[in-house]
């Protein structure tokens, strides 16, 4: 049964992943904003089936075979290995210096071991959590704020050199930061990311940058400088700054509490947790926004010559097929048609449209979802009414009347957002 599971994730990854790309693969002759462009949904649809087709496939083993005895869980890690494995071809298609599938492989590993090593933490504290307040919730609220505050000031950072994901650095890169913090007055280390993509980073809180392997092979001397110089503009950030992107990236952290929350305050309570982690999102989105926009202005400033900034983020885009123009405007980074005419650059070609938000796969599974969860919901209602209504006469010799109390709640706490949570990482 397991097996099957596999291979239906498997299956319906490719087969999803495959139509989804249809789009881009007819824009082979455009020029490249309009293929990422056509790309952009379709890679969002693909980093969403790692979640979809599980849910579909936990969801309708339990409607189709109940009988069968399989953990829920079991179900799921089957569904999610196969649905992982069904994107490798998406990923070589888009991707083409992948070099092979076991290259492929280890990153995919390497970062799923990482993800996993800071998530498992936060997902036994939920899982042993009080169903009450009381001085457990209090020490383990406590253990996990410390943990998450270790994440930041430096453990992520052994995590990933533990999984080799990250290295040292050539002595290129070495001496491009080098040259570049020394004239802009702060020091700072420098990481090699082992990845086929383009990609800087800097860590506001410990100092650190990060540069990708393909970043470097890509970009000529003088871009790598400019990117340097707008990765060591975040490391310039302002201490209350730093304290509050600390503050920010707690956003999920109130859902620790929601089992003695909703117990203890019922509705209100969950919708106190909500909302602080909205306010706690927003207020995060919007000063990673900000910084982004000073960040840009200092590698302006400190650009060799005009107009390399621009260049620079410009194939930066180009090499991973990001669209110059992104839905919406809830974006951590500013559009990039935007970000070039601010760096004093007019980009050779008009605005372009945005992208969809989503390929059109993502809207079957998000139905046939729909479907079973009200499926399941509807069950679980009628099992319950029943049980309310004609209780069992062996389990007393008495008649019982329905019990209000748990019928009048039955709604609430059969929800499933009230019992579980769900957890997901550039530029």
């Amino acid at each position: 049964m397991l097996t099957g599971i596999f291979c239906a994730a498997l299956l319906l990854a490719w087969g999803l992943n495959w139509f989804a790309l249809i789009p881009w693969r007819r824009s082979l002759d455009d020029h490249w904003t309009e293929r990422a462009r056509r790309l952009y949904p379709a890679h969002v649809s693909a980093r969403l089936n790692i979640w979809l087709i599980p849910a579909t496939l936990v969801l309708g083993q339990k409607l189709i075979l109940p009988e069968v005895q399989a953990a829920w869980f079991l179900t799921a890690l089957c569904a999610w290995m196969g649905t992982l494995l069904g994107s490798f071809p998406f990923d070589r298609e888009v991707i083409p210096e992948l070099a092979s599938f076991r290259v492929w492989l280890g990153l995919v590993i390497a970062s799923w071991l990482l993800q996993f090593s800071v998530w498992i933490l936060f997902v036994a504290g939920f899982i042993v959590m009080p169903e009450r307040f009381s001085g457990q919730t209090m020490w383990i609220g406590c253990g996990l704020l410390i943990f998450h505050t270790w994440i930041n000031l430096g453990l992520f950072l052994r995590l990933a050199r533990l999984f080799r994901l990250l290295g040292p650095p050539p002595a290129l890169l070495k001496l491009i930061v080098a040259q570049v913090s020394q004239r802009m007055g702060k020091p700072c280390r420098v990481w090699l990311l082992d990845s086929p993509v383009s990609y800087a980073a800097a860590l506001p809180l410990t100092g650190d940058l990060i540069f990708s392997r393909r970043i470097v092979e890509v970009h000529p001397e003088a871009e790598i400088a400019a990117i340097c110089a707008h990765e060591i503009g975040h490391l310039t950030e302002p201490r209350m700054t730093r304290v509050g992107r600390w503050v920010g990236s707690l956003k999920f952290f109130p859902w620790l509490f929601v089992k003695p929350v909703v117990n203890e305050f019922a509705f209100g309570g969950l919708a106190t947790l909500a909302v602080s982690s909205a306010l706690l999102t927003v207020f995060s989105l919007r000063l990673a926004r900000r910084m982004e926009e000073r960040a840009d202005a200092v590698a302006c400033d400190n650009q060799a010559a005009e107009g390399i900034y621009a260049r620079a983020l410009e194939r930066l885009y180009e090499t991973n097929q990001l669209p110059t123009v992104m839905p919406g405007n809830r974006k951590v980074h500013p559009h990039l048609f935007d970000r070039m005419v601010a760096a004093g650059v007019t980009p050779a070609y008009d605005r372009p449209k945005p992208p969809e938000h989503v390929a059109w796969t993502t809207f079957p599974l998000c139905v046939v979802i729909g479907i079973e969860i009200g499926i399941v919901l509807s069950h679980a209602e009628g099992t319950e009414l029943k049980r309310l209504f004609h209780p069992d006469p062996s389990s007393s010799t008495s008649v019982q009347s329905p019990d209000w109390k748990l019928l009048s709640t039955h709604s609430f706490t059969n929800n499933p957002y009230t019992n579980s949570t769900s957890s997901e990482s550039q530029r």
